[in-house]
């Protein structure tokens, strides 16, 4: 019962970076399709993931009030609804709003999958949470690769299409085979996660997330375009992803093993460390000729291992800092996809100087928001 569990909520959470990354390598294609400008397709990215944001501080605390199942139903039938809604969309200004709405509710599942592994495995949490990771990062790996095939074999509407039918499968497992995880309601309210943030290990982790998932999206929304100006299509551009994704999975595997034997915390700044190396590595490489290319790819490679050991450590780390999980892994997810949310803006404000500050810029922003998590994590 516990791994048909674990499962069907990592299946749910799985949907948000399948949903983004099966996008966001056709961003080139939807800006021509559209007839409109980098910012505005930017704008679609931010709108999802301020969208993500906010929701984590609402979803939160209702889960930890009136349980997890009912937030996962409703979040999912949204979910569905807004896919085909996209499918429709008429100009980037409906896909904008939209992408919110889907949002709203493919967030759910992430904000209330871990509170439920928390609430059912009282042991050997990380070797779970590292399946969980794993399941999770199969859109990372994937998603790419899919997107780019289905967008260019049926055009970009078509892979709403593709999250449609995702949505009702997860829907309908949820629907009939999850059960209520809560055992004990506790009293929360809207300022729950304000509370939360003043412990302050928390509150540094959750700022380590915030620089982490930025840079990420800072590699999902400009490698694109990057690669896009040496001519690559946008199915290869999807298969630039396939190797990070797969070192993805082998970090959050190794991290969940580890965890038991070095704890979160380690495992959160050797993850973090690495990250940090191999996107310096990535800024030199593409500054030098053509061939750079290739090793600035190997560099982005690399950062997945220590992206997955990071994810996975800082899961087991937030739901473990209170007994209002659900309030605290919200906690933890605001202040990533806010800067998720920053990211691609300042983004586009620093491609004017090169992709060589760009992504120097972000890996010296992870080094700062590591300091203190070292210091007082």
């Amino acid at each position: 019962m516990s791994d048909r569990i674990l499962y069907i909520v990592a299946l749910t959470a799985l949907l948000v970076p399948m949903t983004n990354t099966v996008y966001n390598p056709n961003i080139p294609l939807i800006q021509k399709d559209l007839n409109t400008t980098t910012q505005l397709v930017a704008l679609t990215i931010s709108a999802f993931t301020a969208m993500m944001a906010l929701a984590q501080l609402i979803y939160g605390p209702l889960s930890d009030r009136h349980g997890r199942r009912g937030l996962l139903v409703f979040g999912l039938l949204v979910y569905v609804i807004s896919n085909i809604a996209i499918f429709f969309s008429a100009d980037v200004y409906q896909l904008i709003i939209l992408r919110a709405v889907q949002a709203l509710g493919v967030s759910t599942g992430l904000v209330v999958g871990a509170a439920v592994l928390a609430d059912i495995y009282k042991k050997n949490l990380g070797n779970v949470m590292g399946t969980y990771q794993f399941v999770i990062l199969i859109g990372p790996v994937l998603g790419p690769v899919i997107g780019g095939l289905i967008a260019s074999l049926f055009g970009w509407r078509s892979i709403f299409l593709f999250l449609t039918l995702l949505g009702i499968a997860a829907f309908t497992l949820v629907y009939f085979f999850l059960k209520e995880t809560l055992e004990k309601s506790h009293k929360t309210h809207m300022l729950t996660p304000l509370k939360l943030l003043k412990d302050g290990p928390l509150f540094f982790v959750s700022l380590l997330g915030f620089a982490s998932l930025g840079t990420i999206y800072i590699f999902i929304t400009f490698l694109p375009i990057m690669l896009n100006s040496y001519g690559i299509g946008v199915a290869m551009i999807g298969f630039a992803f396939l190797p990070n994704g797969i070192a993805l999975l082998i970090g959050s595997k190794m991290g969940g093993r580890m965890i038991e034997k070095r704890g979160a915390k380690s495992l959160i700044v050797m993850g973090t460390a690495i990250t940090i190396l191999t996107t310096i590595a990535f800024a030199m490489f593409v500054h030098l000729n053509s061939w750079g290319l290739y090793y600035a790819l190997a560099a982005f490679t690399l950062s997945g291992l220590g992206s997955g050991m990071f994810w996975t450590a800082s899961r087991v780390y937030v739901v473990n800092r209170s007994h209002l999980k659900a309030s605290a892994n919200g906690v933890f997810n605001f202040m990533t996809f806010l800067g998720a949310t920053i990211a691609p803006f300042v983004g586009s404000m620093l491609l004017g100087f090169g992709y060589l500050l760009l992504f120097a810029s972000f890996a010296f922003l992870m080094l700062l928001c590591l300091l203190p998590v070292i210091a007082k994590g």
